[in-house]
């Protein structure tokens, strides 16, 4: 039996130049499907500035190995992060200032923020993600996120 490699997928928004820029925002509008392909990927996500996602959005991993798939995907945000009322959010996300959860969000995953406050409002987080992985209506990526 031969194991696959390890890949790690990065993303970086174009256009944003350095990482630092505070003119590079994200915006999660919708569902976004990550597909772990059965391997061991690892997606990092490099937003400049501030990440927001609308009520409702949500990030989910199909086809993963584990049901640990959602510590396997980071979110290194510049300045701050707000998820939206009800979104349900997959992954570690590692912002410099704030992290504020609105209203009954779901975070599979981790808050770290490094200089201000983790804030969170009747939120969830967990560590194993079972109830963060798809159902196979659902694995169509109709979302956007956006720069």
């Amino acid at each position: 039996m031969q194991l696959a490699k390890p890949r790690l997928e990065v993303f970086r928004f174009s256009g944003c130049g350095r990482l630092t820029s505070s003119n590079c925002p994200g915006t999660l509008t919708g569902k976004l499907v990550l597909d772990f392909q059965g391997t061991g990927k690892t997606f990092f996500f490099q937003i400049g500035s501030t990440l927001t996602t609308a009520s409702g959005s949500y990030v989910s991993v199909k086809n993963a190995v584990s049901n640990l798939a959602a510590g396997r995907v980071f979110w290194q945000v510049g300045t701050s992060a707000t998820l939206g009322t009800t979104t349900r959010f997959s992954g570690s996300i590692m912002a410099r200032d704030s992290i504020t959860l609105d209203t009954t969000v779901k975070l599979c995953g981790r808050a770290l923020a490094l200089t201000g406050a983790v804030t969170l409002d009747a939120d969830r987080i967990v560590r194993a993600c079972s109830s963060c992985f798809l159902s196979p209506a659902d694995e169509e990526d109709s979302g956007s996120l956006t720069p």
